[in-house]
């Protein structure tokens, strides 16, 4: 009886944990090519984003771009019980290594860390572990 009443105390606490509003930024996971501006990533929150910023910050923490979430482009979702809104968030920075994107809004958000860089930079890691994966399957 007493493990029962653990358990379901566990299940009580936890409750909240799993119904807490979330937020991701998406960046595209090779990098952006330093010759095609402007960039997208995006913010999928499953709150309202109303009003949120966004920045696009240096490895050092050095911001190189700001503005306001871009307008909300739709909802995506792997579940009924879940919906995530998408918005655009559009900017422009010079070619670096180890961008970051930060949002503030309802639901806070810090994207991975990714490059711009020149497209010889950016594929020719792909194309070594491209190569890599069909020499090893043969």
């Amino acid at each position: 009886m007493r493990f029962g009443i653990s358990l379901i105390a566990l299940g009580i606490s936890c409750a909240p944990v799993a119904l807490a509003q979330s937020a991701y930024v998406r960046v595209s996971q090779v990098g952006y090519e330093a010759c095609s501006p402007p960039f997208r990533a995006y913010l999928m929150s499953t709150a309202a984003e109303t009003g949120a910023t966004f920045d696009v910050l240096t490895s050092g923490g050095q911001t190189v771009y700001a503005a306001p979430i871009g307008a909300l482009l739709g909802t995506w979702s792997n579940s009924a019980a879940l919906k995530y809104s998408v918005y655009a968030l559009d900017f422009i920075v010079p070619a670096g290594d180890g961008y970051t994107i930060s949002v503030a809004g309802p639901v806070a958000a810090v994207s991975p860390a990714f490059p711009v860089e020149d497209q010889a930079t950016l594929y020719s890691g792909l194309l070594l572990n491209t190569k890599f994966f069909y020499e090893t399957e043969r």
